[in-house]
C-alpha cells in the first residue's frame, strides 16, 4: 500500500543546500537529517560502566577465570566477539559460551552455571541475554559466582540481584534501544581507553542485525561499520559477504548478517561457538575453513527456510494474529517464517515449533507498526513457561496444552487494538532527476532501515518501448536512460507492448558500470495506451 506525496517547496531546498532536486524532495518527504556529530558517546556517560569496568579490572588482577555468555544471533554473536578481542587485546585470557538453540535454549541456565563453577570461573559476563534470569542469577551467586549483565531485551518488573547492569532502560545514554554488541563496545573503549575500529564494525552490523532504530548513536554506528568495512574490507567479512564491490546496509543485510545467524539457527549442537571464532581469530587456516562451514551451513538454512515458507498454502487473511503450530518446522527457522507470513498478511505472526522436551513448543514472533509484542507476551503470560523480547520481534516457550488458551488470549488482547495499515510515503521523481550525483548525496543521510526508511520512487508514464523482459523471461527490465535502469524481478510475465507502466522502487547503484544507478521495483502499475 502506498501513499504518493505532493512535495513543496523542493526547488528552493535544492537551492538552499546546493543538493539535486531528488535529494530535496527525499529530504522534504522523508525528513531526513544528516549526521551532525562523528564521535562516539563517552562510554563512561553509561550508568553503571564505571562500576562494571572497575569490577571487571578487580577480576583481571586476581588473575580470576572469567566466562562471557552470549547468544546465539548475530548480535550475541558479535557481542561476544568484541569482548573476546578486549580480553585479548588487555593480554588476559577469558573464556566463551554460546548456548545451543536446541540443547541449551535462549540465556543463562543452570546447567551452563554448574559448567562454569565446576571449571572453575568466578566472573560471568552475561551478553544479550540475562535482563529476565532472576532464579538462574541467584544460583550463579549461591555458588560463589558474580555476575554482569549486558542486555538490552525487555526487563520485567524485578531486576536480578547483582549491580552490575548495562542496559538501555536503566541509563540516560539513550531514549531508545541500542543492541548488546553495542554496550559491549562501549565497555570495551573504557577497559582499552581507546576505539578499536574492528570491534566498532561489529557493533555496527549487530545495529543492523537486530533491527535497532537507525538514529542518532545507533546510526553513528551503523554507518561507521560501513565506511570501515569499505575501508579495509576486513578479509573474513569481506569474503563471508560474498567479496561485495562495496558494502551498504544492503549488502549486510542480504548476505553478511544471515549467515552469522545460520549457524545458529540450525545446528543442533555447539557449533555456534565456531562463528566466534571465524569472527576474532588472525588465523587464516581458521578462518578459511570456518568460513566454509558457514557458508554450507547457510546453504542449507535456505533450503529449509524455502521448503518451510512454500508449504504454507492456507489463507490467514482475515486473521487479526497468526498463531501457527508446526511440528515439522526447525526452532530455527521459525522467525524467519514468521517474518515472511508478517510481509504477506500485515499481522503479528507467532510460530510454534516442537521442541526437544516432550509437550512443550518454542516460537519465535514477529509484528506490525501498533503491536507491541513484549507487551502481548507480557499479558498473556499465565500460558507461558518463558517469554522475552522486544516490541517487533519476541520469543516463548509453551506448554502444548496451553496453546489453545493462549491463542484465544492473544485474540482478546488484540480485540481492543486497531491494526493500523500503514501506506509507505512514495514521491514523484522524473527520468531526468535520476543521476548519480543525486544517488550519492542521497547515501548522505543514511544508512536506512528502522526509524530512517529508504525513500521510496514513483516514476509515471514509461512507455513500453523501454521495458522488455530478461533473456530468461523471468524478470522485467527497464531502461529509463544510458545511465538510469529499473528491475522487477520475477514480473516479466506482465511485460505488454500495449501498456504504459508506473514504477515504485528503490535507488540503488549499478555496480557492473561506472556511474550508473539500477533501481529495484516494489510496485508496478500497468496502463493501457490506448494506441490506435
Amino acid at each position: 500500500m502506498y501513499k504518493e506525496v505532493e512535495v513543496e517547496g523542493y526547488l528552493e531546498l535544492s537551492k538552499e543546500l546546493n543538493i539535486e532536486p531528488l535529494v530535496a524532495k527525499a529530504v522534504k518527504a522523508f525528513n531526513y537529517k544528516k549526521i551532525t556529530n562523528n564521535d562516539l558517546k563517552d562510554p563512561y556517560s553509561y550508568k553503571g560502566m564505571e562500576e562494571v569496568v572497575t569490577k571487571i579490572k578487580k577480576h583481571i588482577d586476581n588473575k580470576d577465570k572469567i566466562m562471557i555468555h552470549g547468544d546465539y544471533d548475530c548480535d550475541g554473536i558479535c557481542a561476544t566477539s568484541i569482548l573476546m578481542s578486549t580480553f585479548t587485546s588487555l593480554d588476559y585470557k577469558a573464556g566463551y559460551y554460546i548456548p545451543s538453540r536446541y540443547e541449551d535454549g535462549y540465556g543463562l541456565s543452570t546447567n551452563i552455571i554448574d559448567l562454569a563453577s565446576k571449571k572453575g570461573y568466578k566472573l560471568l559476563i552475561l551478553v544479550d541475554c540475562g535482563i529476565r534470569n532472576i532464579e538462574e542469577v541467584e544460583y550463579a551467586k549461591s555458588l560463589g559466582l558474580e555476575l554482569i549483565i549486558l542486555d538490552h531485551h525487555e526487563r520485567g518488573e524485578v531486576l536480578p540481584d547483582t549491580p552490575y547492569i548495562l542496559h538501555p532502560e536503566l541509563s540516560s545514554f539513550s531514549d531508545y534501544n541500542m543492541c548488546a554488541a553495542s554496550i559491549c563496545l562501549y565497555l570495551s573503549i573504557a577497559l582499552l581507553g581507546r576505539i578499536d575500529e574492528y570491534l566498532l564494525t561489529l557493533a555496527g552490523i549487530a545495529t543492523i542485525a537486530d533491527v535497532m532504530p537507525l538514529i542518532e548513536e545507533n546510526r553513528l554506528l551503523a554507518k561507521k561499520a560501513i565506511e570501515l568495512l569499505n575501508k579495509h574490507k576486513y578479509p573474513n567479512l569481506f569474503l563471508l559477504a560474498d567479496s561485495p564491490k562495496s558494502f551498504d546496509e544492503k549488502v549486510l543485510s542480504f548476505n553478511l548478517i544471515p549467515k552469522i545467524n545460520a549457524v545458529g539457527r540450525i545446528s543442533k549442537e555447539k557449533q555456534v561457538n565456531q562463528v566466534v571464532k571465524f569472527l576474532v581469530s588472525k588465523d587464516k587456516v581458521i578462518v578459511n575453513k570456518l568460513l566454509n562451514f558457514i557458508n554450507d551451513t547457510n546453504t542449507k538454512r535456505k533450503k529449509l527456510s524455502r521448503s518451510h515458507i512454500n508449504d504454507l498454502d492456507k489463507d490467514y487473511s482475515k486473521e487479526k494474529i497468526i498463531i501457527l503450530k508446526d511440528d515439522n518446522i526447525l526452532e530455527g527457522i521459525s522467525g524467519l517464517v514468521a517474518a515472511s507470513l508478517v510481509n504477506k498478511y500485515s499481522v503479528p505472526v507467532i510460530v510454534l515449533a516442537k521442541s526437544e522436551d516432550e509437550g512443550i513448543y518454542k516460537g519465535s514472533s514477529r509484528s506490525v507498526k501498533g503491536v507491541n509484542l513484549a507487551l502481548l507476551l507480557q499479558h498473556t503470560k499465565e500460558f507461558l513457561i518463558t517469554y522475552g523480547g522486544h516490541e517487533s520481534a519476541a520469543g516463548l516457550s509453551i506448554e502444548e496444552s496451553k496453546i489453545e488458551s493462549f491463542k484465544d488470549a492473544c485474540n482478546s488482547y488484540l480485540e481492543n487494538i486497531e491494526i493500523e495499515q500503514v501506506p509507505s510515503i512514495v514521491v514523484s521523481v522524473t527520468e531526468d532527476e535520476l543521476t548519480y550525483k543525486a544517488y550519492l548525496q542521497l547515501r548522505e543521510y543514511g544508512p536506512f532501515g528502522e526509524a530512517n526508511e529508504e525513500p521510496l520512487f514513483i516514476i509515471k508514464d514509461i512507455d513500453s518501448s523501454k521495458v522488455k523482459k530478461s533473456k530468461d523471461g523471468k524478470h522485467l527490465l527497464c531502461a529509463l536512460n544510458p545511465k538510469a535502469s529499473l528491475v522487477a524481478f520475477s514480473k516479466g510475465d506482465i511485460v505488454d507492448e500495449s501498456s504504459s507502466y508506473d514504477f515504485v522502487f528503490t535507488l540503488d547503484k549499478n555496480d557492473y558500470y561506472q556511474d550508473s544507478l539500477s533501481g529495484k521495483i516494489a510496485k508496478t502499475y500497468p496502463k493501457s495506451l490506448n494506441k490506435q
